[in-house]
């Protein structure tokens, strides 16, 4: 999620993953205009006609803060991770569709599956201001720094062609338990 690199003051990060579909999104929100990522994501959930409790609240949907808005969801959600899943081509609209699925799948997180399906479960949560202002935040941070997103094997760096001055953070893998983000 770039926690880490997002919030070093530094003048030069490289972040590095191997999901490809992650690094596309990260680069659709640097390098497409923020108005027109919000635009896109709210045309994704009036369209496929999730909750909106930042205009609506929680009572429209019959559904409180407590218990979330899965319930209200799932049947939307389902509809619109189909139409991810079913794709023919990668594009800025597909991009925002992932984000859209993190957003509204369970724990805000993503997983694919060995078919490279997104396949998590509606959450309980929607794009909410809260969820709205951590991605404006996100995306004026990438735009005014030096930051790169990179499709790449960490095994494919390279640490001899790192300089010595350089910090580097590596988050690893999980090999050795299972978790719903690496079951595959």
């Amino acid at each position: 999620g770039c926690n880490v690199g997002i919030n070093v003051e530094c003048s030069n990060v490289k972040f590095i993953d191997n999901e490809v579909k992650l690094i596309r999104l990260f680069n659709a929100f640097k390098t497409h205009p923020k108005d027109e990522i919000l635009s896109q994501i709210d045309n994704i959930i009036s369209e496929f006609g999730l909750s909106n409790s930042q205009k609506y609240g929680y009572g429209y949907y019959n559904c409180n803060s407590s218990n979330g808005l899965g319930k209200y969801n799932k049947g939307k959600y389902m509809l619109l991770r189909n139409e991810y899943n079913s794709r023919k081509e990668d594009n800025f609209y597909y991009d925002m569709v992932l984000y859209v699925l993190i957003v509204y799948g369970f724990n805000n997180q993503i997983r694919f599956n060995r078919s490279g399906e997104f396949n998590l479960p509606v959450g309980k949560r929607d794009f909410n201001s809260k969820m709205r202002e951590k991605l404006i935040n996100f995306i004026d941070r990438i735009k005014r720094n030096n930051f790169e997103f990179i499709a790449e094997d960490f095994t494919n760096i390279k640490v001899k062609d790192i300089e010595k001055s350089t910090f580097v953070y590596a988050d690893p893998p999980y090999l050795i338990t299972t978790a719903s983000y690496n079951e595959q």
